[in-house]
């Protein structure tokens, strides 16, 4: 197999991790303050005022998460009209053959509850098991939403590598594996959050270049915070309204990859 450029993130970059406890704090204070858009009064007024809405979103947490750590993300797709469900699948122990079926089984329960294709949110590995579950599954699937996803190597070019080393993975084998599937292209729209500030997983091996209708969007924000910063869930919002008005007048158009830069806080 061809040697690669990429490497996990570097010790400066795990050190600024620790920031995570900021980005909730701005996420609280967001929450309370009236002139944000997370204000919880203005919430419940947006949500009186708000049509009827049949769209659905799945939402499946990054490893070592479970549901409450996709509770702003949760929020969001709240705010923005849809049923927004977790994966009932408790903590993510990082066994994505043993969850892929179970988070299929779930997507089509949940399809044919509503009546429509679902979105798909996953946070790092959590978007890394929506984004293969969309590609088994493309019928079910309205679009997949990624924060700090890694679509190259697995999880080869993260911290937590050495981990499933220790497990007995074989990480360059594993990475054969998944770019096998590339021949296989993921046929709805997918939304790739990354940053260059990511101290668990390198941002080159969340860059994908075989996703026909691809969009990069680049944060300033460390990977921990970014199912909690307000920017960010700011831009998920704006992906779910996007795509609600977009599938009423027509089929989604193939994107070319870009990159929007935004503040992370």
């Amino acid at each position: 197999m061809a040697k690669t450029s990429i490497l996990p993130p570097g010790r400066l970059l795990q050190i600024r991790e620790c920031t995570m406890g900021l980005d909730l704090m701005h996420y609280v204070a967001a929450s309370a303050s009236p002139f944000s858009d997370r204000f919880i009064g203005r919430r419940a007024y947006n949500a009186f005022r708000r049509p009827v809405n049949k769209r659905t979103a799945l939402l499946v947490p990054g490893f070592g998460g479970g549901p409450r750590s996709l509770f702003a993300l949760k929020q969001t797709a709240e705010d923005a009209g849809y049923q927004a469900f977790d994966w009932g699948l408790g903590t993510n122990n990082g066994d994505v053959r043993h969850f892929l079926p179970l988070v299929q089984q779930r997507l089509v329960e949940l399809a044919e509850r509503s009546g429509e294709p679902v979105t798909l949110i996953g946070w790092s590995l959590g978007g890394y098991i929506s984004r293969e579950v969309a590609r088994d599954l493309p019928q079910h699937v309205r679009q997949v939403i990624t924060l700090g996803t890694p679509v190259v190597g697995g999880p080869r070019y993260t911290i937590v590598a050495k981990f499933y080393e220790r497990q007995g993975h074989d990480l360059e084998k594993t990475e054969a594996e998944i770019k096998a599937r590339y021949d296989d292209p993921i046929q709805v729209p997918v939304k790739a959050i990354y940053s260059k500030r990511d101290g668990v997983v390198s941002w080159e091996a969340c860059i994908d270049h075989w996703t026909p209708d691809i969009e990069h969007i680049e944060v300033r924000q460390a990977h921990l915070g970014l199912g909690f910063s307000p920017s960010v869930n700011r831009i998920v919002s704006r992906l779910l309204t996007a795509a609600d008005k977009l599938s009423e007048v027509s089929e989604p158009k193939n994107s070319s990859a870009m990159s929007n830069v935004v503040s992370g806080g």
